[in-house]
């Protein structure tokens, strides 16, 4: 189910490769096997990237000032493949540039994700994507002047491939039944995005 066959790979990945990074991982020379995180003492949640606390559970995540530059680390501490490890979410990391009064001046945006296209065929516009035991950092530099303070947010989108298919298939002409059916299922989506992380750092007076 989570590893797709080496003939069907893009950009040398398989559309799927969950077993493949995690045996390229420690945590499979460590023995820690899938069942080991997503079904603890044998419970059947199989918890993944829908849930809040078992994505923070894997991350540790650091904001901080250095040399005067607020820097945003994500350290994949727990997690035994890439993260995300399929096609299907996005990770949306954002920093704000804030004045005294808190008013935006500024805002940086990055994307964590594997992005893919099918056109004649499936190809790869993006990796993004963090891999066990790396870390990840994001600088909000070059800073506006008057710049109190940096806000990074960290947003999950768990369903976002799923979101762009049937945003499609509703602008197409569908049976009364099949539009209903794809609204519900296009709602869900935005209902399944959560906020990670959330904070704000001040600068250092000059």
């Amino acid at each position: 189910c989570h590893q797709f066959p080496q003939e069907q790979a893009i950009n040398g990945k398989p559309l799927e490769n969950t077993v493949q990074e995690w045996k390229e991982s420690r945590f499979f020379t460590s023995k820690t096997t899938c069942q080991s995180c997503h079904m603890p003492y044998r419970r059947h949640e199989f918890k993944g990237i829908h849930d809040p606390q078992m994505v923070k559970g894997g991350l540790d995540i650091q904001l901080t000032i250095d040399q005067g530059i607020a820097q945003l680390a994500i350290h994949s501490v727990a997690i035994g493949h890439a993260f995300p490890t399929y096609v299907t979410p996005k990770v949306v990391v954002t920093a704000t540039a804030l004045n005294a009064k808190g008013k935006s001046l500024h805002d940086w945006q990055w994307e964590i994700i594997r992005e893919v296209r099918y056109h004649q065929g499936w190809k790869e516009v993006r990796d993004t994507r963090i891999m066990p035991d790396e870390t990840r950092i994001y600088e909000a530099d070059q800073v506006p002047a008057k710049t109190h303070a940096v806000r990074f947010h960290i947003q999950v989108i768990p369903d976002y491939f799923y979101r762009g298919v049937y945003e499609q298939l509703l602008a197409e002409k569908q049976r009364p039944e099949a539009k209903k059916l794809l609204g519900i299922a296009l709602e869900r989506t935005h209902k399944s995005a959560f906020t990670l992380f959330d904070q704000v750092i001040n600068l250092p007076k000059k």
